[in-house]
């Protein structure tokens, strides 16, 4: 791809970008709890009363599956998930 070509690796601002999931930050809110620490789905609580969300571990946060937590992508992938190819 045309990012490939580009990306020169004694310059990684050349290879990679901010990554579009989490914005940058490695980290998102938890789909399963929405980030208040208790499981739940739709309008349900199924977890509560100091218990903890078993998919963040009472974070109420979890790390970028896009990015693996480290906030950058490598710009060829970027354009993969565009066309909705996952590499």
């Amino acid at each position: 791809t045309k990012a490939i070509d580009e990306c020169d690796v004694t310059n990684l601002m050349t290879c990679g970008e901010q990554c579009r999931t989490c914005e940058g930050e490695g980290r998102h809110e938890c789909q399963f709890c929405g980030g208040t620490t208790f499981l739940t789905v739709g309008n349900k609580l199924f977890l509560g009363g100091g218990q903890k969300c078993p998919v963040c571990n009472d974070e109420g946060e979890v790390v970028c599956p896009d990015c693996k937590g480290s906030g950058w992508v490598a710009k060829w992938r970027n354009e993969m998930n565009s066309t909705n190819l996952r590499p």
